[in-house]
């Protein structure tokens, strides 16, 4: 079997993290950064069967019981499939990364090795291959990292520096605060140095703006995140099996392309092109990216930016797919 053939026959799975805000069912304690549903995930699910056709199955990850504006379970089920978060953690938690760093737990649930994440405000813009998202070497499918290019400098003392300033204020700072989102990303480099047992590593220069749109894993790979912060991260505990999403954690993802750019020696497949807009700006141009995300950030959620988020949607992917009501 050729590569191609090698490629076209790995199936490849979409999975969705998801919260069903508008269901009355739904009893939270817990802080989740949205109080709305602007039904994105409906947008976002006619973006991916109309644009990455070939993907198997969509799996959807979430508290609720069901989907409010798709159809039955049993009538959704050769393409659809829900995952009660608590059926794949063990317990109840509103940590994304926390159900990152356990993705790898999809396999006992007939998952494939091969998944796209994403969040339900992530879309897909253009017709997209399974080669934009993963790549063969050596007869091994792999997926593309995070970044575009490297320096191989020795940035390991200047990192861990960072790295240790950042812990020291965040002992006493507001975890979301510019200090948080630099701790996720720092923490996630020195876990990496720790792993590999070397002075001089591969970081990257100009990361790409894909933190916020949907990203290819393999789920053997997640286990291995998983283990690493678990033998080299001091506060493992707290970021494998956080129930709540105000405790700083390492960035699974910046941690995944980071240590696998190191440890395989990774290509790099920069080809697609990434946007980001906040739902009171968006516009239907936002659909010429190859993937995209409409970010609530500082729009704070008003009913004027979400029903111009809802227009932008419908302009874009208007046409219904078969498992909607």
């Amino acid at each position: 079997m050729n590569k191609l053939s090698l490629l076209n026959n790995t199936p490849v799975d979409l999975v969705y993290k998801y919260i069903d805000l508008s269901d009355p069912a739904l009893n939270r304690t817990d802080s989740v950064r949205k109080d709305f549903d602007n039904n994105e995930l409906r947008y976002s699910i006619r973006s991916a069967l109309k644009n990455i056709p070939w993907i198997r199955y969509i799996y959807i990850i979430m508290p609720n019981e069901r989907v409010s504006f798709l159809k039955s379970a049993d009538l959704i089920s050769q393409r659809i499939k829900y995952i009660k978060d608590n059926d794949l953690l063990g317990f109840d938690s509103s940590s994304s990364t926390t159900f990152e760093y356990n993705l790898w737990r999809l396999k006992d649930f007939g998952c494939s090795e091969h998944i796209i994440y994403a969040n339900d405000d992530n879309f897909f813009g253009n017709p997209l291959k399974k080669e934009d998202f993963f790549y063969e070497d050596a007869g091994i499918v792999y997926p593309y990292t995070l970044y575009k290019d490297k320096t191989g400098s020795d940035m390991r003392h200047s990192i861990m520096t960072k790295y240790f300033i950042a812990d020291k204020f965040l002992k006493k700072a507001n975890p979301n605060t510019m200090y948080g989102f630099y701790y996720r990303v720092l923490s996630a480099h020195s876990i990496t140095c720790a792993a590999l047992q070397e002075k001089k590593l591969t970081f990257p220069k100009h990361p790409l703006n894909t933190l916020h749109n949907a990203i290819p894993l393999k789920l053997s790979e997640i286990k291995t995140c998983y283990n690493i912060v678990k033998k080299y991260y001091r506060y493992a505990d707290v970021c494998l099996s956080s129930t709540t999403n105000e405790t700083v954690q390492p960035s699974f993802q910046n941690l995944y392309g980071f240590y696998f750019v190191n440890a395989k020696n990774r290509k790099i497949n920069s080809s697609l092109s990434y946007g980001i807009s906040s739902i009171q700006r968006c516009t239907a141009e936002i659909g010429n990216y190859d993937l995209f995300c409409l970010n609530t950030g500082a729009d704070g959620g008003s009913s004027e930016a979400r029903r111009h988020e809802i227009k932008v949607m419908e302009s874009l992917f208007p046409n219904p797919c078969p498992y909607e009501k």
